[in-house]
């Protein structure tokens, strides 16, 4: 015959096997999740990885746009002042570059080193430049 004593030890059967079950599923969870962390820092690092390629590319560039504006810029600036024979401001330097496809960042910083570099370049006056 079936007792409370036996209904009450089945129960406790039952909860042992379920909090195992629990346990386990637990266990098998907790592993996903160090699995998902392990795969989050490798992509953290790829991403780190990819981000210092980037940074060294970007630094390529530049050093290539920096020859670029001794071997290309500064020639068409010097080529520009000969053909208009007046002074120009760098704004119309510029824009007479931008016409020609050449494309430059500091109009300024450039013709100061223009300047300073070839001595048949002068600055007529503020804001002004010329070719002797």
């Amino acid at each position: 015959m079936f007792t409370e004593r036996d209904a009450i030890k089945l129960r406790m059967e039952q909860i042992v096997q379920e909090r195992q079950a629990l346990q386990s599923e637990y266990k098998q969870l907790l592993e996903r999740l160090r699995e998902l962390d392990f795969q989050t820092v490798e992509q953290e690092n790829r991403k780190v990885a990819s981000e210092i390629e980037a940074s060294k590319d970007s630094q390529f560039h530049k050093r290539a746009n920096r020859t670029n504006v001794k071997g290309v810029v500064m020639p068409a600036i010097v080529n520009i002042l000969r053909e208009n024979k007046k002074p120009l401001k760098p704004k119309e330097i510029s824009q007479k570059l931008i016409e020609k496809g050449i494309q430059h960042r500091n109009i300024h910083h450039i013709m100061n080193r223009l300047r300073q570099e070839r001595s048949d370049v002068v600055q007529v006056r503020w804001g002004l430049w010329g070719i002797e």
